[in-house]
């Protein structure tokens, strides 16, 4: 009897996960809501607003967008020089006339 109360039980979470919004984070750069299809195992189906369709584990997914927000990194700061024209400048000395490359 007990084993039939604990797989209600189980059946009931697991349905209750169904159908319900949820937030990813993308390219570890911005929020988008889903919406969680089925679940198999420790991976989710989950649904975009697109109807497209992908598998996550559940670490993945956040309750709501401010949890998803505390969780994306900020991107490393760059070194790089800006040229006038608004181009990354090389390390390289490509242009450079006693460059051992010859270019």
């Amino acid at each position: 009897m007990q084993a039939q109360s604990d797989a209600a039980h189980a059946l009931g979470t697991c349905l209750s996960l169904l159908m319900q919004s949820s937030q990813i984070i993308e390219n570890n750069s911005h929020v988008t809501p889903v919406r969680i299809i089925r679940k198999d195992g420790e991976f989710y189906t989950i649904q975009f607003a697109d109807q497209g369709r992908i598998s996550l584990r559940g670490s993945r997914l956040y309750h709501t967008e401010e949890e998803a927000q505390k969780k994306i990194r900020p991107a490393p700061s760059s070194n790089r020089q800006v040229t006038r024209n608004g181009h990354y400048k090389t390390p390289y000395p490509y242009n450079n006339s006693r460059s051992p490359y010859g270019i």
